[in-house]
C-alpha cells in the first residue's frame, strides 16, 4: 500500500475511535460542573432568575438553590460514569432537567 493510502487510512480510524457520544458527554458534565459552582460561588444568578421567572413564588429559592448545586453535580457524574449503564435513564433525567431550566429562563424574560 503507499505510504499516503496508508496515512488517510490511519486518519479515517482515529477519527472513527471517537465516539461523537462521549464528546457529547464530556461536554454536559463539564457544563453541569460549572453550573453547580456557579451555584456555590454566585446563588444571586440563581434566585434571581427564579424570583423573575414567577417560581420564586411556589418554592423557597435557597430550596431549589440547594437542588441545582446537588443536582448538577450528580447530573455531571452521572452523564460520565452511568450513561452506558442506564441508557435510558440518564439522558431522560438530563432532557427534563434541561426543559425544566429553560421554561424557567422563557418564564422570567415574560
Amino acid at each position: 500500500m503507499a505510504p499516503a493510502v496508508q496515512r488517510e487510512s490511519s486518519r479515517r480510524a482515529a477519527l472513527a475511535a471517537i465516539d461523537a457520544t462521549l464528546v457529547l458527554r464530556i461536554g454536559l458534565a463539564v457544563l453541569f460542573t460549572a453550573n453547580a459552582l456557579v451555584a456555590w460561588i454566585d446563588p444571586d444568578d440563581f434566585t434571581s432568575l427564579l424570583d423573575e421567572s414567577g417560581m420564586g413564588r411556589l418554592i423557597d429559592s435557597q430550596v431549589v438553590l440547594w437542588g441545582i448545586r446537588v443536582n448538577d453535580f450528580a447530573a455531571a457524574l452521572a452523564v460520565l460514569f452511568a450513561w452506558t449503564r442506564f441508557p435510558r435513564l440518564v439522558p431522560a433525567w438530563i432532557g427534563l432537567y434541561l426543559l425544566g431550566v429553560g421554561v424557567i429562563k422563557v418564564a422570567a424574560l415574560i
